[in-house]
């Protein structure tokens, strides 16, 4: 190939890119003039999101850009009113999506699901409702935090989560349904909070996968059946939280063992037998992490003596007619 020549594929490669550049970003320009239209804006902070401006989009107020493609849409705590345009998903760059604390309201639009390379996704406490596609779930594949807390969407939710996924908020909606079992496929998830909604059956024994889950909250559901002992599988627990839920039988006494468990709080539930002392005295750890233990207002008989172990449970515990076995001071 002449010199020549090489210059002239080098010159129409330039102008290729700089055409699929440009018709890029004017797609995501009129996608944020839509996005715009669509809400009422009190403060006017949108009121300087024009064309004509030298970087325009990328000098808008919330916006942020990288290689002069829109990376970030943030207008968190604005007062911001109305519903959310269907052309968001021609934001095909869009890595970060921060609207909460605002008025939305309306469903999460569809299209959102085309922003695949979508990482982080904080929409909780406006007022958004419907329920959320399972493409949401399924074609967003590099979702790291979803938080859509506080809101009024419901409907049952996808198990076909983000394996990227770490923290997951759907609290205080109306989701129902169950807990999908393929939760556990997502293996980086530190935060599951479906806290306040409606979830009905069991703690899928399938959350024992979650090797990196720190934080479980599971409250105020119509969640019932057993604890799965398999919950002690979930080695960097620090705080379970299921209370206000119909949960009944044993609270497993390998949760104990977990090295990292500092909060358990199960209150207002249907739990009955003897509590093991391990979870007072965690006997398989030198030093016991546990610092909150909360199971009152269930059918609890008492705390089991483990006679014999290096565990001194400190405090005093009403006897009962079922059980004489007691870790007293």
């Amino acid at each position: 190939m002449s010199t020549a020549t090489l210059l002239l594929a080098l010159a129409l490669c330039a102008t290729l890119t700089a055409t699929i550049t440009c018709a890029g970003l004017d797609s995501e320009i009129q996608a944020l003039l839509s996005f715009k239209r669509n809400l009422y804006d009190p403060r006017g902070v949108m009121d300087g999101w024009d064309v004509a401006t030298p970087a325009a989009p990328c000098d808008w107020r919330g916006i942020l850009c990288y290689a002069g493609r829109v990376r970030e849409l943030r207008l968190p705590r604005l007062q911001l009113s109305g519903r959310l345009s269907d052309q968001l998903g021609n934001l095909r760059q869009l890595r970060r999506l921060s609207l909460h604390s605002n008025n939305l309201n309306g469903s999460i639009p569809r299209a959102l699901s085309d922003c695949s390379l979508l990482r982080a996704v904080y929409l909780q406490y406006n007022s958004l409702a419907g329920d959320i596609s399972p493409a949401f779930f399924t074609n967003l594949t590099n979702l790291q935090v979803l938080n859509l807390a506080h809101n009024l969407i419901s409907g049952e939710i996808s198990g076909d989560i983000s394996p990227s996924m770490r923290v997951l908020d759907l609290s205080s909606n109306s989701f129902s349904g169950q807990i999908p079992a393929n939760f556990s496929a997502a293996h980086q998830l530190q935060l599951i909070n479906l806290s306040f909604n409606r979830f009905t059956g069991g703690i899928p024994a399938t959350i024992g996968a979650l090797q990196q889950l720190q934080y479980l909250w599971l409250d105020g559901n119509e969640l019932y059946g057993t604890i799965p002992s398999a919950i002690s599988n979930c080695s960097s627990l620090i705080h379970v939280s299921a209370g206000d839920n119909m949960l009944s039988g044993v609270v497993p006494a390998t949760m104990g063992s977990l090295q990292s468990l500092q909060v358990v709080s199960l209150p207002r539930n249907q739990l009955t037998g003897v509590v093991s002392p391990s979870l007072f005295c965690n006997i398989s750890v030198l030093n016991a992490t546990i610092r909150i233990l909360n199971l009152s207002f269930n059918a609890l008989t008492g705390i089991e003596n483990n006679d014999g172990e290096t565990c001194q449970c400190t405090g005093s515990f009403r006897p009962s007619r079922e059980s004489d076995k007691w870790c007293v001071s």
